[in-house]
C-alpha cells in the first residue's frame, strides 16, 4: 500500500507512520510542525516527507508539491485539536480543520485514491453522559467539535459524489507514547506524567470527577490500518474508536502516583463532563478491538 499521512510528525500521526513502515508500506508524510503542544516532532527515516516549508494543508503548497502522486489511502490526521486553543482562536481552528480537510479530500479524489480516513473526535458528543453510539445527536460545545463535525459532512459528500471512499473515526481520549505534555491544555495523562517528573502537584481541573474513555494510540492506529485494508465500502460512515471504560480524572491521578499532591483549578468552558464509547460498530465492521488498558499501561 502507498499511503499519505497528514499530521505525520505529531503524536498519532507519527505512530501511524511507524506502523505503516513496519508493515512494509510506502509512506509520505505532511506536517508543518505548527502544534504548540509537542516538545518534539518525529520523523521515520524510512518514510518520505513534504518539505516543512510547503506543508500547510490550508494552502495549495503541499498538494502542488505532491503533484499527481497517487496514494491507495490518505490518513488525514492533521488538525487544530486542543479545545481551549480552538476557543481562543476559532478562525485558525476552522481554517485548519475544515479548509484543510477539503484540500486533502480534493487531492485524494483528483488523484484517484481508493480510501480516505478522517481522524475526528468524540468531542462531538459533549453533553451525553452515557455509553454513546454513532447515532447520538451531535452536541458541539466548542469550535473544535463544530469544525470536526463539518469535516465529517464533507467526507460524506465526497463519498456520495466521487469515487473516493471515506471513513470517519471519532476518537475518544487518546493517550500513549509521544503524547503531548506541553502546557496546561495538553491531554491529562501526559500532563500528570510531566508534572510528576517535574516534582510539582497534579493540576486537577474542576472537581476531578469528570470521566474520560481513554484509548491507546496504538489501538487507534490499528483501527486506521484495518479500515485501509478493508475491501468493503464505508461510504462516509462514522465509527467510534474507544474502549467503553471510563476513568475519572481524579482516579487517573492516583494511577500515575497515589502520593503526589493535588492542586485544583476552576473548570474550563466548552469541555465535556463524560465521554464513554460504544465501539460495537467498529468491532463488528472492521474486527477491531482495543487491546491496551490504561491502568495496565500506567503501571508498566
Amino acid at each position: 500500500m502507498k499511503a499519505l499521512v497528514t499530521g505525520a510528525c505529531g503524536f498519532i500521526g507519527s505512530t501511524m507512520v511507524d506502523r505503516l513502515v513496519a508493515d512494509g508500506h510506502d509512506v509520505v508524510g505532511i506536517d508543518n510542525e505548527s502544534s504548540i503542544a509537542h516538545d518534539q516532532f518525529y520523523y521515520n527515516p524510512k518514510a518520505s516527507y513534504v518539505e516543512k516549508t510547503y506543508s500547510d494543508i490550508t494552502t495549495s503548497d503541499p498538494w502542488e508539491s505532491l503533484g499527481n502522486e497517487k496514494f491507495d489511502c490518505v490518513f488525514h490526521m492533521a488538525a487544530e485539536c486542543r479545545i481551549q486553543q480552538c476557543i481562543e482562536n476559532p478562525k485558525l481552528c476552522v481554517t485548519t480543520n475544515i479548509l484543510g480537510t477539503i484540500n486533502a479530500l480534493e487531492y485524494a479524489s483528483r488523484t484517484g485514491s481508493k480510501k480516505f480516513v478522517l481522524s475526528s473526535t468524540s468531542a462531538i458528543y459533549a453533553g451525553h453522559d452515557y455509553l454513546v453510539n454513532e447515532n447520538a445527536t451531535p452536541t458541539c460545545l466548542n469550535p473544535y467539535a463544530s469544525s470536526k463535525l463539518s469535516a465529517e459532512v464533507f467526507c460524506k459528500q465526497y463519498s456520495a459524489t466521487t469515487d473516493l471512499d471515506t471513513v470517519i473515526f471519532r476518537y475518544f481520549n487518546v493517550y500513549g507514547e509521544r503524547q503531548p505534555v506541553r502546557g496546561s491544555y495538553a491531554p491529562v495523562v501526559g500532563v500528570f506524567q510531566r508534572q510528576l517528573a517535574e516534582g510539582v502537584a497534579f493540576t486537577i481541573v474542576g472537581d476531578g470527577k469528570q470521566s474520560r474513555d481513554f484509548v491507546h494510540v496504538k489501538d487507534v492506529v490499528d483501527a486506521n490500518v484495518k479500515a485501509a485494508e478493508n475491501q468493503k465500502k464505508c461510504g462516509g460512515e462514522i465509527y467510534n474508536i474507544g474502549t467503553g471504560v471510563g476513568y475519572t480524572v481524579g482516579y487517573v491521578a492516583t494511577l500515575v502516583s497515589p502520593s503526589n499532591p493535588l492542586q485544583y483549578v476552576p473548570a474550563r468552558p466548552g469541555e465535556a463532563r463524560v465521554t464513554l464509547c460504544d465501539n460495537k460498530k467498529a468491532v463488528d465492521y472492521f474486527g477491531w478491538r482495543p487491546t491496551i488498558v490504561l491502568s495496565d499501561w500506567l503501571s508498566c
